[in-house]
């Protein structure tokens, strides 16, 4: 599957945007109810917002002092080796062997098993997308799927007429407010607002601009402005009812549901390539959540933190893991960048593919797994980890481009590589 162009995929979500509002523009015979206008937009219970919270700073996992670590030949499981054979595997001389400062011993030459040497990271299946589609309103319901629409719509009908009645109760003296419930057609069309604003580079801009008569007509022809503010107001993600307690144990529980659908959504309709990368993602967004981060070498500096794994060859998102830091009263995770890895690459296992890191996921034992589960990897670890040689840190003494190589219990190659001084 061939990656498509900026201008192809600018095409795609006008495009789109255009088809998620023809709906509900067919569907507008008349003009916006009075009794829509007459709602205004005011403040609600919104006790989910922790106005006092501070975003902590956030390590972040810039690359530096790495060595790169491979998964050796895998070996047939079922066979065994001689004694003979066992005792070349690994020399007791230091000479022929490099150790980590906790004693992890590291082979300098390739240890000759004498056994089949099994292909590990032979791809069986086949990749790219389940189902070929190039209509861009049926691709966007492959992952904007009914059960997500039905939460959203029905939690915002909740909350609108929850919220209307308040207003009503407290306010006997003054005209009756009615709350119009959102339907499909109109969820369609303030999605598509949204991407349309994104394509034509107006998602900076006060949303009073985009209705302006000399605008794009999309916005004016999906809904009213007032609508759309409306909308922006009251929508929600979940039920308000079951929150407090969902809370307790998961910060993200605001859209916790609707973020597990869409990853439902991303692995059934994608097989990926050979190669998987997992990394981590910056959200830029400074909104009132209780798991913002802070990260100063990002450009966004604060935002929502994903790690993700994606195709390495389409760049395919095919399932995120939120990062909501410590939830109150549990201890600090220990190797996160590790359990992270392992989570990602799971639902890849014995498929032939190879991971693909950067040292804030990798240790050596978490390398091990990997190959354990029958993924090979490529990833890079810091050279302070305790189990890196000191032969294979940067010394002035290493000659420029020189490159040196260890091999640990016939399951893992490290190299360590000297490049040109910038």
């Amino acid at each position: 599957m061939k990656t498509a162009s900026k201008q192809q995929k600018l095409t795609f979500y006008e495009r789109l945007a255009t088809a998620l509002v023809n709906d509900i523009e067919r569907e507008r015979n008349v003009e916006e109810s009075e009794e829509i206008d007459e709602i205004e937009l005011f403040p609600a219970d919104d006790d989910d917002c922790d106005v006092d919270y501070v975003p902590n700073e956030d390590d972040a996992s810039d690359i530096e002092n790495e060595v790169i670590i491979e998964p050796n030949d895998l070996v047939d499981s079922d066979e065994e080796f001689t004694e003979s054979e066992t005792q070349n595997l690994c020399t007791s001389t230091s000479e022929e062997c490099f150790y980590g400062k906790d004693g992890t011993k590291w082979e300098k030459n390739e240890p000759n098993t004498g056994v089949r040497i099994r292909q590990h990271n032979v791809m069986r299946f086949r990749s790219g997308p389940k189902e070929r589609n190039s209509v861009p309103i049926e691709v966007f319901k492959k992952f904007f799927t009914p059960d997500i629409a039905f939460i959203i719509i029905t939690e915002t009908n909740r909350y609108g007429k929850d919220s209307i009645q308040k207003w009503n109760a407290s306010n006997p003296g003054r005209k009756k407010k009615v709350w119009k419930d959102v339907t499909e057609s109109e969820l369609d069309a303030f999605i598509g607002i949204l991407l349309a604003a994104g394509v034509s580079h107006n998602n900076t801009q006060k949303s009073e601009v985009l209705w302006r008569t000399d605008g794009l007509p999309i916005f004016r022809a999906a809904m009213s402005h007032k609508r759309f503010l409306l909308l922006t107001r009251y929508i929600r993600f979940d039920d308000g009812r079951t929150r407090p307690f969902r809370l307790q144990s998961d910060k993200a529980a605001p859209i916790r549901d609707i973020w597990n659908y869409m990853n439902e959504n991303l692995a059934k309709n994608y097989s990926p390539y050979e190669n998987i990368t997992i990394d981590e993602q910056l959200f830029p967004y400074r909104g009132k959540t209780k798991f913002t981060q802070y990260i100063p070498s990002k450009p966004a500096k604060y935002g929502i933190k994903i790690w993700w794994a994606c195709d390495s060859k389409t760049k395919y998102p095919l399932q995120g893991k939120l990062y909501t830091g410590r939830q109150e009263g549990n201890e600090r995770e220990t190797n996160q960048g590790e359990n992270v890895m392992l989570q990602l690459a799971k639902s890849y296992s014995n498929s032939g593919r190879t991971i693909i890191a950067d040292n804030f996921f990798t240790t050596l034992e978490g390398a091990k797994r990997l190959t354990k589960i029958g993924l090979a990897f490529v990833v890079t670890i810091r050279s302070n980890k305790r189990c890196i040689p000191e032969e294979m840190r940067k010394h002035p003494s290493r000659p420029v481009l020189s490159s040196r190589f260890g091999f640990n219990d016939n399951l893992v190659s490290i190299c360590s590589y000297v490049p040109k001084k910038k």
